[in-house]
């Protein structure tokens, strides 16, 4: 099955539509948004960023507020606030009109959890190194991320393993196995750690309707192309070369064709174009640089050759485009 927006480009493209009709018949098809449609938008969005602003408050509050409550307090307080977000997530019902309230509240419980445990650590200064904070923040709020079926705090939870781990590498170094090459290492990790996110994340899309947010996959996505940026860029700039830098360009290599063939999405393939272009760049103004004298010149042909991978990304990415949208209509 089609999309109805994908029916009517394809309309347009045949010509058995015009242009001066494709209007009327995106608003009769609710292609373009109503106001009504914006309103709920709207309303959806200030309720997610109201409840957020909230549970984050809640941290500060106690912070500012440190010498004026007594330990009791504070613990009754915020442990108040875990209870209620429950309450509200449990007694909630499943309706399309406060089915958002529903997944909200959880997440305002799993916030609360979290300034719980370092409300905790603070009092009592247990000594505790700053990455279990996170690591027991994540493992506590499992039982709550599966019944909530929400991909916001399975997001929030990639995060939190992503600070653990960072947290666990700069307090411990990296592990025996691995070489010890500082910040590169971390990175290495990160990127097995997200990868790992994405892969079961992908594959639990296609049998659990729930999670088959695109969203949050793309955010990951942006995560690991970032992480996959730097890892190409780093031998450039101080002009070494290893083998992972070729793992690296597989890497790239393989999702592109999985986000073109198996599983079609644009905005990946734009993350995996903006870092080849980075990476070309990059290389690029090092030869340029490094080897020519003529400054004024080799600025000139960076500003020319960035030109021209821009022209070249958007033009593939308006055919990949086309190509996916011919193959959502005929499937």
């Amino acid at each position: 099955m089609s999309s109805t927006r994908s029916q009517l480009i394809s309309l347009l493209e045949q010509g058995s539509l015009s242009r001066a009709d494709a209007e009327l018949a995106a608003q009769a098809s609710g292609v373009l948004p109503s106001s009504g449609v914006w309103l709920r938008f709207l309303d959806r969005t200030l309720l997610i960023l109201g409840s957020l602003a909230l549970g984050i408050s809640l941290v500060f509050f106690v912070a500012y507020n440190w010498f004026e409550f007594g330990r009791f307090a504070k613990f009754a307080l915020v442990e108040a606030a875990i209870v209620l977000a429950t309450l509200v997530y449990v007694f909630s019902r499943e309706t399309h009109a406060i089915k958002l309230i529903h997944q909200v509240s959880l997440v305002m419980a799993c916030l609360s959890l979290g300034a719980l445990l370092a409300l905790y650590g603070q009092t009592y200064q247990t000594g505790a190194d700053p990455w279990q904070l996170f690591f027991n923040w994540a493992l506590l709020m499992l039982p709550w991320l599966l019944l909530s079926r929400s991909s916001w705090l399975w997001l929030l939870w990639c995060g939190l393993l992503n600070i653990s781990l960072f947290l666990w590498v700069d307090a411990y170094g990296t592990p025996r196995f691995l070489p010890n090459q500082g910040y590169t290492t971390m990175m290495w990790l990160v990127l097995a750690l997200n990868m790992s996110f994405i892969a079961v994340w992908e594959f639990s899309s296609s049998h659990v309707g729930w999670l088959n947010n695109r969203w949050a996959i793309r955010v990951l996505g942006a995560v690991v192309t970032w992480v996959i940026t730097t890892l190409t860029i780093g031998p450039i700039i101080d002009n070494y070369y290893t083998p992972s830098t070729l793992l690296v360009l597989f890497i790239i290599g393989g999702a592109g064709v999985y986000y073109r063939y198996r599983k079609p999405d644009l905005f990946m393939l734009a993350l995996l174009a903006l870092s080849v272009s980075i990476i070309a760049l990059v290389w690029l103004a090092d030869v340029l640089f490094l080897s020519h004298s003529d400054f004024l010149g080799s600025l000139f042909f960076m500003c020319i050759a960035t030109l021209g991978m821009g022209t070249v990304s958007t033009v593939w990415l308006k055919r990949m485009h086309q190509q996916i949208t011919n193959l959502k209509v005929t499937v």
